[in-house]
């Protein structure tokens, strides 16, 4: 395995809603799995694939801010999709994605979270959770996109007012506890994978057009 993919290990595979079975990835330790996860389109991956870390040393968000991430306190996480056929149709992904995350919180620890702009998922106002969506080209054409989730699970108070971010917070925070990053995983990506693939391949657009000649 190519560096710096030699530090992933496979603990198994994520299974979609439909069934189709999906490469995890997880790092004790990384400098970026959205650096990591296009050294592996490059390599020649292509399709789903999920890459994760305990720890996070150069993550990257908006505007390319860089940040670092306490150990196993959160979720840091990127996804390498395959790409749409018309490259329109990734303009809405950050915002379908930082919505279903949102939704996925909801179910999972019966508390409301609402999103900001641009793709942020904040609860009570304070921010929990960051999207941020990138390509990667080959020979001039979109070879994968990637998604960085950012969620960050059981941080304390202290730890965000120590690393100066106050408008910070955590799952454990706002819900008292938080869930494993497993199940998080598996239950966003039956959420977000056909949500996806709906927006990719136009899907979204027909019913969304099919319904208001309804409303006629």
């Amino acid at each position: 395995m190519t560096e710096p993919l030699c530090r992933y290990s496979v603990p198994g595979a994520i299974i979609s809603v439909s069934g189709r079975e999906i490469p995890w990835l997880d790092a004790p330790e990384t400098g970026s799995t959205m650096d990591d996860a296009a050294v592996m389109v490059r390599t020649g991956f292509y399709g789903w694939a999920v890459l994760t870390t305990l720890a996070q040393k150069t993550g990257r968000g908006t505007r390319g801010r860089e940040w670092s991430s306490p150990p196993s306190k959160g979720l840091w996480m990127s996804l390498i999709l395959p790409p749409p056929e018309e490259p329109r149709r990734m303009d809405g992904l950050p915002r379908l994605a930082a919505g279903v995350l949102a939704e996925t919180l909801e179910v999972m620890t019966g508390i409301p979270f609402e999103l900001k702009h641009p793709n942020d998922v904040v609860c009570a106002g304070r921010k929990v959770a960051g999207i941020l969506a990138e390509t990667v080209i080959l020979r001039e054409s979109v070879r994968s996109v990637i998604l960085g989730l950012g969620l960050d699970l059981t941080v304390t108070r202290a730890e965000f007012d120590e690393a100066g971010l106050p408008d910070a917070t955590s799952l454990l925070l706002e819900a008292g506890w938080s869930p494993e990053r497993e199940d998080i995983i598996r239950e966003y990506l039956g959420r977000f994978k056909p949500a996806c693939e709906s927006l990719f391949s136009g899907k979204d657009e027909t019913d969304r057009t099919a319904g208001q000649e309804g409303k006629h």
